[in-house]
């Protein structure tokens, strides 16, 4: 496998598709659902190491415990929403998800109908984060979710303070990674579709207290 560059990714998103149209397709089958979308996810993280140079790798300042960006809106998509219910089916007892859902509940109804600027405001973070700001779903977490970086932790939190006042602040993040991630999540939109599933986007929250209930 070669390396990926940012000028070759429509190719990459195309080649991304083919290769995995017929696993995906399996895929319909929730037996086999989460081992190929693990398997997707380790293939996409597998060629951004590749096409990522190291002075850009190192340069990303994001670390476990931060969670400034996990107070935003998340978009995930049909198939990814369920990987991520089947891993709390797997990784949490009874109890803990009885728990997750009334939190879930409570988040939906607090952001329901809220923009951009209104859910940075209200200061919601997200129900997968724990008490020290580590997100508990990161081996499932969503496309969208990995194609945020950032070089600079207070710049983070200094854009989406001002957000909710209504002002615009750039975060210098690493573009590869944001159009890699945003690439695969067109190619798994598009080929979830083709299959004669959903290839629209939902809100993080919503979509996964669906797919749980739907267990």
């Amino acid at each position: 496998m070669t390396a990926v560059l940012s000028s070759d990714l429509a190719r990459w998103q195309k080649q991304l598709e083919q290769r995995w149209a017929a696993p995906l397709r399996q895929a319909r089958d929730r037996r086999v659902h989460s081992q190929v979308m693990a398997d997707f996810l380790q293939q996409v993280e597998t060629d951004l190491r590749l096409g990522l140079k190291p002075q850009e790798a190192a340069a990303i300042a994001c670390s476990a415990g931060c969670g400034t960006c996990c107070q935003v809106h998340v978009a995930v998509l049909e198939p990814e929403a369920l990987h991520i219910a089947a891993y709390l089916r797997q990784t949490r007892s009874a109890t803990e998800l009885a728990e997750l859902r009334r939190r879930m509940n409570r988040l939906c109804i607090a952001i329901e109908g809220l923009d951009e600027e209104e859910r940075a405001a209200c200061g919601c973070h997200c129900v997968f984060l724990d008490t020290e700001g580590h997100c508990t779903i990161y081996p499932v977490r969503p496309l969208l979710c990995r194609a945020v970086t950032s070089t600079c932790p207070r710049s983070c939190r200094d854009a989406l303070r001002l957000s909710a006042l209504g002002e615009q602040v750039p975060v210098l993040m690493n573009l590869f990674q944001k159009e890699l991630m945003e690439s695969a999540f067109r190619g798994l939109a598009h080929l979830w579709q083709q299959q004669g599933g959903d290839g629209r986007s939902f809100e993080l929250t919503a979509a996964v207290r669906r797919a749980l209930y739907a267990a």
